[in-house]
């Protein structure tokens, strides 16, 4: 429907008396349906066109940041952390952290999200929070091919994803409840409830199922440095925690702080804390089974590659034409 026929002036009927939307002429001899058609392809191509932008922003955050972790491992020959003799609650101290910023996160996002249903704020949450943990497609993937027990694989890494629909869920209620200390007071107990009772719980319950298909675990039949077998995979998969870094940095961008610098560090924090990676270097590498350099190299090859991925995706939405300010500046140009 047109605006010339939207506005249409309403006239009496002379047989009926009732009034009636008269059939308007195009306004100045236009044909309203060509200028229609001419709008919405200038659309679809400026639409299509960002696309193609995002996918190659996506390709450059995805080979940028991954190559950190490549190249420390299988050119540098830097071992992964080994976490082991890593106390309990430090990982206690991780998992709160990253609940901390998932409440953060949905606050900061809340506004932008076009629904006011709580479940599919609770789906939305979820999918990205498992999506930047890898623990959507890529876990179970990256295993099967290092390993080839497929199915095995897919029972072994059911349960995080399940923990984190758990947390996604409390995480939504007590944003839409409580406010201030009330709510990082909520934030915090829900982290700790994930570690205790949680991870615990969902554990013990597939316990059994893995247990019967641990026959299929035949161990890893390729080993670090890795080869194209391997980095293939590892690369195209890596796209689950860019995209939902990409995002997240889309639902939040317009409520972070306005000046540049200021925002790229928030938003960088953000995503280090979700992802649980800023810990682990500061903490985990003093409990590791080798020397301290050492320990901190081998935390820092994760630590580096979710480091870049949020620099690389801040400067995409700082710099490339997905917000509003860039393209006020494109329309006045």
């Amino acid at each position: 429907m047109t605006l010339w026929r939207l506005t249409a002036p309403i006239v009496e009927s002379p047989e009926s008396g009732s009034s009636f939307r008269k059939p308007a002429v195009p306004p100045y001899g236009l044909d309203c349906h060509a200028i229609d058609w001419t709008v919405n392809s200038v659309i679809r191509k400026l639409t299509f066109r960002l696309v193609l932008i995002a996918i190659a922003w996506l390709a450059l955050i995805v080979g940028a940041s991954l190559s950190v972790h490549v190249v420390m491992l299988d050119v540098l020959s830097i071992p992964h952390p080994t976490t082991d003799q890593v106390p309990d609650w430090t990982r206690l101290l991780n998992e709160v952290g990253s609940v901390l910023a998932a409440g953060v996160f949905y606050r900061l996002a809340r506004a932008s999200l076009r629904t006011q249903s709580i479940t599919t704020h609770w789906l939305f949450l979820w999918v990205l929070f498992t999506m930047l943990h890898e623990a959507l497609f890529r876990n179970f993937i990256m295993s099967g091919v290092v390993s080839h027990d497929w199915f095995y694989c897919l029972v072994a890494n059911l349960p995080e994803p399940l923990v984190m629909l758990m947390v996604s869920g409390l995480v939504v209620v007590a944003a839409e409840r409580f406010e201030g200390i009330p709510f990082t007071a909520l934030l915090v107990s829900i982290g700790a409830t994930a570690h205790y009772v949680f991870r615990p719980g969902v554990a013990a319950a597939f316990q059994p199922v893995i247990a019967h298909f641990e026959y299929l675990d035949t161990g890893n039949i390729y080993n670090p440095p890795y080869n194209w077998h391997v980095n293939v995979p590892s690369y195209l998969t890596f796209f689950e925690p860019a995209a939902s870094a990409f995002a997240i940095a889309g639902l939040v961008w317009a409520a972070l702080p306005r000046k540049s610098f200021t925002r790229t560090v928030t938003f960088v924090l953000l995503i280090v804390t979700l992802k649980g990676s800023l810990l682990p270097l500061l903490i985990y590498s003093f409990y590791q089974p080798r020397p301290l350099g050492a320990a901190l190299l081998s935390e820092s090859q994760f630590f580096l590659e979710v480091l870049l991925m949020a620099v690389l995706t801040a400067a995409s939405w700082q710099f490339g034409p997905f917000n509003a300010a860039w393209i006020r500046r494109a329309h006045q140009g």
